[in-house]
């Protein structure tokens, strides 16, 4: 992805609004395969992006990125996402999309009410040996 912005800007439609400070704790930890992280650019600087972890005990990811959640099914999938062949920036050479997923437990309520517009989706992006493909 090329970055984002995070929820609270378009709450606030402020532009400083747009990153959000670190949570980490020293007890949630990459141990597992299967930990959901916020991507970064440093410190406080979480917008919308976020990773999963394909393998387990990423230490040198701990004190970095702020962890928020963990797959809790699905594990096949994350398999096959591992398997997909990568260029030399670690980017898939398939169009891989994560189509839909399923919160099994949400304990916060919803920031904003329901959209009635759905987003479009995305333009799938140009890549050398394309073909594209759904996982």
């Amino acid at each position: 992805g090329q970055g984002g912005s995070s929820i609270f800007k378009k709450i606030s439609g402020n532009k400083a609004d747009k990153y959000f400070e670190d949570e980490i704790h020293d007890t949630l930890r990459h141990k597992n395969v299967g930990c959901i992280g916020m991507v970064n650019a440093g410190p406080n600087t979480n917008a919308s992006q976020f990773y999963i972890a394909l393998r387990s005990n990423l230490d040198f990811l701990d004190d970095k990125y702020t962890l928020f959640g963990e797959l809790a099914e699905g594990h096949d999938v994350l398999e096959r996402l591992n398997e997909c062949h990568v260029d030399k920036s670690n980017r898939p050479y398939r169009n891989v999309r994560i189509k839909h997923v399923h919160v099994l437990e949400d304990p916060f309520d919803d920031v904003l009410p329901d959209d009635p517009e759905p987003p479009s989706p995305p333009p799938p992006p140009a890549r050398p040996g394309g073909g594209g493909g759904v996982i």
